[in-house]
């Protein structure tokens, strides 16, 4: 006789690790992988301030584009008119 088989959901998984992982650190026991968390979190602390730096080049990029902009609307409207001769033959 064979046995039923049962479909499994991802959200299904996703419980149960989350259950787990709570009951894992509600525990205190330490990871058996402690190290590499360590080193997880080393590297989620690494990126995350490279994230803010490149936030604040991003401000500051958009900061020069507005001040670009700025200056060139006031060139625009200080501008003299100039004429401009063309050559003809004749």
């Amino acid at each position: 006789m064979r046995a039923e088989l049962e479909i499994v959901i991802a959200s299904k998984i996703a419980e149960s690790v989350f259950c787990n992982a709570g009951r894992l650190a509600r525990s205190g026991a330490p990871f058996s992988n402690q190290p590499a968390h360590d080193e997880g979190k080393a590297h989620d602390e690494e990126k995350a301030a490279a994230e803010v730096t490149a936030g604040g080049a991003s401000a500051g990029g958009r900061v020069l584009i507005a001040a670009a902009m700025a200056a060139l609307v006031a060139l625009e409207r200080s501008a003299v008119p100039v004429r401009v001769r063309t050559c003809t033959k004749g």
